[in-house]
C-alpha cells in the first residue's frame, strides 16, 4: 500500500497560509491569549463612545506616573547588548569568509565604536543598524540573531530617553495627545484618530511609561484583525479519496513462511477534533485487504485467501509553531479460509505430510488469524508512522520558509496567533499590530451562514503590514517585480510594465500610513502615500497621495470592484473643490503618476473563481455568497458552486 494519506491530510490545513501572508515579534503576555470568536457581536455592536468610555480620563489620571530613566538602566541594557553581540561575534568567527561578509553587512566596526566605552551614541547611526536585523536574509530569524536586534532596540530606546531634556514634558505632550486621538475616537470612530494614537502609544511604550494604561488600551483597541474558517464539510470533500491498491505479501506466522498478494480497498477521511488551543483534525483509514497465499512450513505448502478489515487513525495538531502529529493507532480483524494443503515430498511421504498438517491445522487456524491481525496492526502502524513523519517534516518546512521565518526576519509576525476546531469548522484567529499600530477596535461581523470557507478581516491587517514593509522606504520597478514573484509567484497584470524602454522608477513612501485601506458601506478606498518619485529622467522630490475609491460588488459568485471616478492625486492635505488650484508644478508629476496608476488601480476589477488548489480541486468553484464591508471589516464567505458539488460535500462527511 502505498501513502495512505498522503498530501491530502496536510491539505487540510491550507488555512496555515491563508494571510500570507501571515504574520513572530513577541508571544502573548499574560493574559492576553486570543480569545475563541464563537460568541463575538456584529461589528459596530457596541459604539466606539461606549468602547473607551473611560479610557481618556484614564489617560490623564496616568499623567502622575511618570518614571524617570537612569544611566544605570542603560548601562544594563548596554551590557546587555555586548554580551548578546559577543556570543554572535563568536558564532560568526567560525564561518570563515562568509562570517566576515556578515559583519560587513551589519556594520559590525560601527555598532563597536558606538558601544565604546564613554563614547556617546549616534542613534540614527544605531537605527539603521538595527534595521540591518529586519532584512529577510535566511538565518536572521534564529536567535543568537534576534537577542541582539532586540537588545540593540532596547539600548536605543533607552538611550534616546536619557537624551531627552525635558523627559516628563515629552510624557506628558504623549499623553495629552494619546487622550485627544481617543476622544475623537469615541465621537467618530474614525480609523485616522486611531492610528494617530497608535503613534503616541507607541512613543510611550518604548520609553517604558504607562504601561498598565497601555495595556488597557492594547486589550480594547487592538483586538484580532483576521478570522479564517473552514467547515467540515469542505475539509472532508477536499480530504476524502479511494484507495484501491495490490501489495506482496510477506509475513511469517507460528513458523510458517507466508508469501502471496493482497489487495486493499477502501477510503481516507478527515473530521474535526474539538480542541480550545489547537486545531485539531483526526485521519480515518478504512479498508479491507483481500490476499491469496501460500504458507511454507518444511515440505508442507497451504494455500489460502484471507480477508482482513483494517482501520487506521492518525491525529494531527497545527499551532503558532507548526503542525505536531500523535502515536498512529490501528485495529485490524483477519479471517482466512484453507483452498489446499499439499507438499513438496512425493509417494508415502506426500500422504504423510499432507496428513499431519490438515490434522493441525483446525487447531492453529484461528491463533494464526489473531497473529496475523496483530501482525497487519503493527504493519500499518509503522507505515503511518512514516509517512507521517516525512509528511510533517515536508509540511512544516513549507510553513517554515514560506511563512514563519520571512515574517520573523521582518518583524512581521503577529503579536497572536491561534488556531482552534470545533465539532464542524476550523478556525483561524490572528492579532497583528506593531509598535506604533493597533488592530481591530471591534469584534468581526457574524459569520455568514451556509459558508464553507470565511474570511473576515479587519483594515488594520493590511494597513499595519504596509506601515512595518513600505514606511520609509523606496521600491524601483525591479524590486516590485522581484517581490511579486516571490510572495504571488508571478507578476500581476496590473504591475507589468508593457513599455521597459521608458526606462526604471520609484517610489520613496512616507513615514507614515505608506499604504491605507479603508471599509465602510460596500466600499474600498486604497491611498498611496509618496513622499519622493522618480521616472526615468526626472527626479520628484514632492509628496503626493493617490487614492483610488472602488464599490464592492457580488458579481455571478466573484468580487467586482467598480472604481468610482477617476484617481484622486493631490498633495497631502489638499482638499479638491475647495478653490484652490493645484500648482503648476505638480501637474507633470500628476500626469506622470496618473499613468503608472491607471494600471494598477483599473476602472474595473472582477476577481477570478475561487478554485482551490491539489487535491482541492476536487471540491470544485466556491461561489462567493457573502460580500460586506462595513465599519472597517470586510465579510466574505464561499460554498460550493452547484447543487452537486454541494451533495458532494455533505456525502463527504465522515
Amino acid at each position: 500500500m502505498q501513502h495512505f494519506f498522503g498530501r491530502p491530510f496536510w491539505g487540510a490545513c491550507f488555512v496555515s497560509t491563508i494571510a500570507a501572508g501571515l504574520v513572530y515579534a513577541e508571544p502573548p503576555a499574560a493574559g492576553e491569549a486570543v480569545k475563541p470568536d464563537a460568541s463575538v457581536a456584529p461589528a459596530g455592536s457596541v459604539s466606539a463612545a461606549a468602547e473607551i468610555a473611560d479610557l481618556p480620563s484614564l489617560t490623564k489620571e496616568a499623567e502622575g506616573t511618570f518614571s524617570p530613566h537612569t544611566k544605570g538602566e542603560a548601562a544594563a541594557a548596554k551590557t546587555r547588548l555586548l554580551q548578546a553581540a559577543d556570543r554572535l561575534n563568536r558564532y560568526l568567527a567560525t564561518g570563515g569568509a562568509n562570517g566576515v561578509a556578515w559583519k560587513r553587512y551589519l556594520k559590525w566596526d560601527q555598532m563597536q565604536q558606538q558601544l565604546r566605552a564613554g563614547a556617546t551614541p549616534d542613534l540614527a547611526v544605531l537605527d539603521q543598524i538595527h534595521d540591518r536585523y529586519l532584512t529577510d536574509h535566511a538565518g536572521l530569524e534564529w536567535p543568537i540573531w534576534r537577542n541582539v536586534a532586540t537588545a540593540l532596540r532596547t539600548y536605543i530606546d533607552l538611550s534616546a530617553a536619557l537624551a531627552d531634556p525635558q523627559p516628563e514634558e515629552t510624557f506628558r505632550a504623549s499623553l495629552g495627545r494619546l487622550a485627544a486621538d481617543l476622544e475623537s475616537y469615541g465621537k467618530s470612530a474614525d480609523s485616522e484618530s486611531l492610528e494617530r494614537a497608535g503613534v503616541s502609544l507607541g512613543i510611550l511604550e518604548r520609553r517604558r511609561q504607562a504601561l498598565p494604561l497601555l495595556r488597557a488600551i492594547r486589550q480594547r483597541l487592538s483586538r484580532p484583525n483576521l478570522f479564517v474558517g473552514v467547515s467540515d464539510d469542505l475539509i472532508a470533500a477536499g480530504s476524502r479519496r479511494q484507495i484501491d491498491e495490490v501489495d506482496a505479501v510477506r509475513d511469517v506466522i507460528l513458523g510458517t513462511s507466508v508469501r502471496g498478494q493482497g489487495r486493499t480497498v477502501g477510503s481516507v477521511s478527515v473530521r474535526l477534533t474539538p480542541s480550545a488551543d489547537k486545531a485539531v483534525l483526526e485521519t480515518t483509514l478504512e479498508a479491507t485487504n483481500s490476499a491469496s497465499t501460500i504458507g511454507a512450513n518444511g515440505p508442507a505448502r497451504i494455500g489460502s485467501t484471507s480477508r482482513t478489515v483494517l482501520v487506521g487513525r492518525q491525529q494531527l495538531a497545527l499551532d503558532e509553531l507548526g503542525f505536531h502529529s500523535l502515536p498512529p493507532q490501528a485495529s485490524a480483524s483477519a479471517r482466512s479460509r484453507i483452498y489446499g494443503v499439499w507438499s513438496t515430498r512425493r509417494g508415502i511421504v506426500d500422504c504423510i505430510v499432507r496428513k499431519a498438517a490438515r490434522r493441525r491445522i483446525p487447531g492453529q487456524k484461528r491463533q494464526s488469524e489473531l497473529i496475523a491481525s496483530r501482525h497487519a496492526e503493527q504493519r500499518l502502524v509503522r507505515r503511518l508512522s512514516a509517512e507521517t513523519s516525512r509528511e510533517l517534516k515536508r509540511s512544516n518546512a513549507d510553513y517554515l520558509e514560506k511563512v514563519r521565518n520571512p515574517l520573523v526576519r521582518i518583524g512581521q509576525f503577529p503579536r497572536q496567533l491561534a488556531f482552534r476546531t470545533t465539532a464542524d469548522r476550523l478556525h483561524f484567529t490572528v492579532l497583528h499590530d506593531g509598535p506604533d499600530r493597533l488592530a481591530a477596535p471591534s469584534p468581526p461581523p457574524e459569520v455568514p451562514p451556509g459558508s464553507d470557507l470565511t474570511v473576515r478581516f479587519h483594515e488594520s491587517l493590511p494597513n499595519n503590514f504596509a506601515h512595518g514593509l513600505l514606511a520609509g522606504h523606496t521600491l524601483d520597478r525591479d524590486q516590485v517585480e522581484r517581490l511579486a514573484v516571490r510572495y504571488l509567484g508571478r507578476i500581476p497584470e496590473q504591475l507589468e510594465d508593457e513599455d521597459r524602454s521608458r526606462g526604471p522608477w520609484s517610489i520613496t513612501f512616507a513615514a507614515f500610513n505608506p499604504v491605507t485601506l479603508r471599509l465602510d458601506r460596500q466600499m474600498a478606498t486604497i491611498t498611496v502615500r509618496g513622499r519622493e518619485f522618480a521616472s526615468d529622467v526626472r527626479q520628484f522630490d514632492v509628496a503626493m497621495d493617490v487614492t483610488a475609491r472602488y464599490r464592492l460588488e457580488n458579481q455571478d459568485g466573484k468580487i467586482k470592484a467598480v472604481r468610482q471616478g477617476d484617481l484622486e492625486i493631490f498633495p497631502p492635505g489638499f482638499v479638491p473643490n475647495s478653490g484652490r488650484r493645484l500648482p503648476t508644478r505638480l501637474i507633470g508629476i500628476r500626469n506622470l503618476l496618473k499613468h503608472r496608476f491607471d494600471r494598477i488601480f483599473p476602472e474595473e476589477f472582477v476577481s477570478r473563481p475561487l478554485i482551490l488548489p491539489g487535491q482541492w480541486q476536487r471540491v470544485g468553484r466556491l461561489d462567493l455568497v457573502q460580500l460586506q464591508s462595513d465599519r472597517g471589516w470586510l465579510n466574505l464567505g464561499w460554498r460550493p458552486a452547484s447543487s452537486a458539488e454541494s451533495r458532494l460535500v455533505r456525502q463527504a462527511s465522515p
